[in-house]
């Protein structure tokens, strides 16, 4: 279920033009922004986070809602602010990715899952590295 999920976030983001277009490299394994050779940046990683059933309870019809952070990174190798200049428009090109689908009023990844969604805060690192553009992107999928 969550290998599943983890996979079709990644192909979707992968078939997506604006996103395949910015992103040279997509990744299951987390690294430290800093070991990841510049040759694969942009980056976008996703791992996974935690699992939960919001609908526990006795007699209740259990659905699960899995967590995953999806990272990027990025290295222009020019402190100039030209890696979050780059970094913002692969947010964008994320964001966009994920809108709800207006005809089923929810984002199902081409069918693959039942929800997908940027479900909290994009935390950034709002320059203080330099050279490299780097974020968090909270991600929540309802499966199948």
């Amino acid at each position: 279920m969550r290998i599943e999920a983890r996979d079709a976030l990644l192909s979707a983001l992968q078939a997506n033009y604006a996103v395949a277009a910015l992103v040279s490299h997509f990744s299951k394994k987390l690294e430290h922004w800093n070991d990841v050779p510049k040759t694969k940046k942009p980056m976008i990683t996703v791992v996974a986070g935690k699992s939960s059933n919001p609908n526990a309870g006795w007699q209740k019809p259990v659905y699960w809602e899995l967590d995953f952070w999806l990272y990027v990174y990025v290295d222009t190798g020019a402190a100039d602010g030209s890696a979050q200049d780059l970094r913002d428009m692969i947010l964008d090109a994320v964001t966009a990715a994920l809108l709800v689908q207006p005809v089923i009023g929810r984002q199902s990844l081409g069918g693959q899952v039942h929800d997908c969604r940027i479900s909290g805060t994009i935390e950034t690192d709002e320059g203080a590295t330099g050279q490299h553009g780097i974020a968090w992107v909270p991600i929540t999928i309802r499966p199948l």
